[in-house]
């Protein structure tokens, strides 16, 4: 009854349990629906900022390509180009508009008296500074509202003038930190976004013109940013990290609207043109009371009403189980007469049962009788109801033949008194079942002896250990697998003691280092890397060896015996294994230096087109810009058609730049055929020539015959491709005022035409891979020659091709020299030349 009564309690208390914990779960359900839907407008919120941002970012530079695009911009021209944007309605918290030029002190006189042929008769430079170098605001539209800002040195604040620098330093757009705007009544916090304007598309310093840019007051331009903004949330922006009242640019006003009892705020950091902002956002009232609910305290309520039910219904039964105990009491008394009749038989049990585990026998040697147990009979698949007898002629014939007599004379070296127990493992097999072998281990002991010392009875156990037999057969089947795949795996495997020293290495980590196994065994892992290397990896290592189980895995550079480089990815783990105090390590380390270098290729191909991509790209943007804001401003027509030529321009280096991509491809798979034809170098060399004659520079090539007679084989076509590539390459690298040298020259079986021009020397590092593609002696995006690094790649594919080789020289300080070889012509009929070479050129 009592047990009865402690498991009604268990229940009635789990139910109460149950109901809080389903309350508590449905209202931090509730909780984390109101946080994932607060994140879900704020997230809209900060898109919305960003999208603001760049609208006006788009609007400056759509200012920035008029500028670029036009001969010459007076103030009436910007004015008109402003007045057309709208921006009151198009761009809300924008104040205008403008340019800044950098002007310095000696150039002040010359840059007013333009300014007034400009259309701005009264500009004055303010405030006086001592830098050398001012940064005046000459155009700002619409004036009215902006009339202060005229003639601004913004280099008089430090936040002005450092984004100033940096935008014409990077190329890049920059937000000045939170300033007062000098047009600004209001005081409040704003700031400005500078756009650098170049005179060429590469964005090279020395190009530099000054600044389109855009004044903002925080009190408008953030205004609004979403339809909840002000309803649901308030929103506060920073300066900077640090919710620091002095660097606040926007907060909803204080007062519009009431905060709610529960706590929902989100901070987010974005990265603004060089700025990075800390924008905080709170939720209000309205927004909680409305996606909140009370959905948990209804599971309370009916969980606390069912467990109430729930009691009632035990204490309804109890009284019931206290009825039948009464009758079970009566008839217990009917039942102790026949528990004297039961001792006997319970006191021969206990003693067998003290030494059994599973299946026990009790065998009579005085008087030739056995006894076992139901256990045992199971363990040997056997009818539990079987006689003794029948069961112990069974036993017998199922032992294995061979542990027939090493168990017979184990047991007789007890029975005799040799030994104190007779323990032996051995097989047997029920042949009227699956017919399979089963493992035994048995353990007996002699229980009783007469006067004599004679044993009169024998007991004892047997246990099952079929399985622990099938397990150990298994773990040794699995170490030699293991033992095989260490030795035969194709990448570098070893083990390692706490010592951190290899114990263990295979054939794959003796290729991938250089060292044998036996260099290696007893090693550490300094010894196939470097120095830094190995103190950056130490650490890692040293916590895989510390903690069982803790497994690492990274890329590290290997050094191998020959002193090369290898990258390898390392994987560690650690094994606890019994006897060890620290974890036993076992290291792969896989051979990935092809993936880095593929990697790097990569990495140089993306750097590649994204500077290749950018400039275009831009231009076009700028000037399909400007057209198609244009539609509401009268543009004149050859502003119109210099836009359009702008555009044309750049689309076409574009389809050159993946025509090149796709002629790499093309060759390296063979699909592109090669007509093959006898054909007069010289000729060929003077028309590739004449077809570059409108490219600037192209005047400046020589061309040298050294021989004659230079008929080769080649296809003519991809002949001037390779010699429009060397040419531009030339004529692009060479200094001003000097010769671009082409002749032709007897090699023997070959031709060798080569292309020399004076300029800067090759770096030697990047001679062995000036051939490879994407490959550029300065691959940063701010060279100074654009390039996609693949026109001498095509180059070498073409002239392989073709039978050849390609090369470069430095005969001599200053001199650049691209060489190729084509064969030489196996025709002898010279007459049928020159029809074949015209055939040739126009097909």
């Amino acid at each position: 009854m009592p047990r009865q009564i402690w498991k009604q309690s268990v229940v009635l208390l789990l139910c109460l349990v149950v109901s809080i914990l389903a309350a508590t779960f449905s209202y931090k359900q509730m909780k984390r629906h109101v946080r994932s839907e607060f994140l879900a407008i704020t997230e809209e919120s900060a898109k919305a900022l960003q999208s603001r941002m760049n609208s006006y970012l788009t609007a400056i530079r759509g200012g920035s390509s008029f500028f670029n695009a036009s001969d010459h911009v007076t103030a009436k021209d910007w004015r008109d180009y402003v007045d057309g944007l709208d921006i009151q309605s198009s761009f809300p918290g924008i104040n205008g508009i403008g340019l800044i030029f950098p002007v310095k002190e000696e150039n002040i006189p010359e840059f007013l008296a333009k300014s007034r042929f400009d259309g701005i008769p009264d500009l004055q430079i303010k405030p006086e500074t001592a830098f050398n170098e001012k940064f005046v605001i000459k155009y700002i539209e619409p004036l009215e509202p902006n009339f202060e800002a005229q003639g601004l040195d913004i280099a008089f604040e430090t936040g002005r003038r450092t984004a100033a620098n940096t935008a014409r330093e990077t190329g890049t757009a920059q937000l000045t930190p939170r300033i007062v705007l000098v047009q600004d009544d209001t005081r409040s916090p704003g700031f400005l976004l500078l756009v650098p304007m170049y005179e060429d598309a590469a964005n090279s310093p020395e190009g530099f013109i000054g600044w389109a840019y855009a004044p903002f007051v925080g009190t408008r331009l953030f205004d609004k940013l979403t339809s909840s903004q002000g309803k649901h949330f308030e929103i506060a922006i920073y300066d900077g990290t640090e919710a620091d009242p002095g660097a606040l640019i926007y907060q909803t006003p204080e007062g519009s609207i009431t905060h709610s009892e529960y706590t929902n705020t989100a901070t987010m950091q974005l990265d603004m043109f060089g700025r990075t902002w800390r924008v905080d956002w709170r939720a209000c009232l309205t927004f909680e009371s409305a996606i909140g609910n009370k959905q948990w305290l209804i599971i309370l309520i009916s969980g606390l009403g069912m467990t109430v039910m729930l009691a009632l219904l035990f204490y309804s039964q109890l009284m019931r189980e206290r009825e039948i105990q009464t009758i079970v009491a009566q008839k217990t008394e009917q039942l102790s007469a026949r528990e004297a009749e039961l001792r006997e038989l319970e006191s021969r049990w206990n003693l067998a049962l003290k030494g059994a585990r599973i299946g026990v026998f009790d065998r009579d040697l005085a008087n030739d009788g056995y006894v076992v147990s139901d256990t045992l009979k199971e363990l040997m698949r056997l009818d539990p109801n079987m006689p003794d007898e029948e069961m112990r002629e069974i036993f017998l014939e199922s032992l294995h033949p061979e542990d027939r007599d090493k168990l017979f004379a184990s047991d007789q070296a007890c029975i005799d008194g040799k030994t104190d127990r007779s323990i032996v493992d051995f097989r047997i097999k029920n042949p009227h079942h699956d017919g399979k072998w089963l493992w035994m281990h048995g353990d007996a002991v002699v229980a009783e002896r007469d006067a004599q010392g004679r044993a009169t009875r024998f007991l004892g156990v047997q246990i099952d250990t079929t399985e622990l037999h099938e397990m150990q057969h298994k773990l040794e089947a699995s170490e030699s697998r293991f033992r095989t795949i260490f030795r035969d795996a194709p990448v570098g495997m070893a083990l390692c003691n706490d010592a951190n020293c290899f114990t263990e290495t295979n054939h794959a980590l003796s290729v991938l280092t250089g060292y044998k196994a036996a260099e290696l065994n007893g090693a550490r892992f300094r010894k196939i890397m470097s120095r830094d290397a190995y103190l950056e990896f130490l650490p890692h290592l040293q916590d895989v060896a510390d903690n069982a189980g803790k497994t690492y895995q990274g890329e590290i550079e290997l050094l191998h015996k020959d002193g090369s480089a290898v990258w390898g990815l390392v994987s560690i783990s650690g094994i606890q294994v019994h006897g060890y105090d620290k974890p036993v390590l076992v290291v792969q380390i896989q051979n990935i230096t092809e993936e880095k270098a593929v990697q790097r290729i990569k990495n140089e191909f993306v750097s590649t087109l994204s500077h290749e991509l950018r400039t275009p790209l831009t231009s076009i943007s700028g000037s399909l810009g400007l057209i198609l804001e244009g539609k509401n401003v009268d543009i004149a027509a050859p502003v119109q058609e210099r836009l359009l030529n702008i555009a044309k321009s750049n689309c076409d280096r574009l389809t050159h730049l993946v025509n090149d991509i796709l002629d790499v491809e093309r060759i390296k798979s063979g699909s592109v055929g090669f007509d093959i034809a006898p054909s007069d170098l010289n000729s060929l060399i003077a028309e590739c020539i004449d077809q570059i004659s409108p490219i600037e520079g192209s005047d400046r090539i020589e061309q040298r015959v050294a021989c004659e007679g230079s008929v080769a084989d080649v296809d003519p076509n991809r002949l001037q491709q390779v010699m429009t590539n060397l040419l531009s390459n030339a004529m692009k690298f060479s200094q001003k005022d000097t010769d671009v040298i082409v002749a032709v020259q007897d090699a023997g079986a070959a031709l060798r035409v080569s292309v020399r021009n004076t300029g800067d020397a090759i770096p030697d590092a990047f001679v062995a891979k000036m051939f490879e593609p994407f490959s550029q002696a300065d691959s940063s995006d701010t060279r100074k020659a654009g390039g996609t690094g693949l026109g001498l790649h095509i180059c070498k594919q073409i002239v392989e091709r073709m039978g050849g080789e390609i090369g470069y020289d430095a005969p001599e300080q200053g001199i650049v020299e691209i060489w190729f070889t084509v064969p030489r012509s196996r025709a002898m009929d010279a007459p049928d030349l020159g029809e074949a070479h015209q055939r040739a050129a126009g097909s």
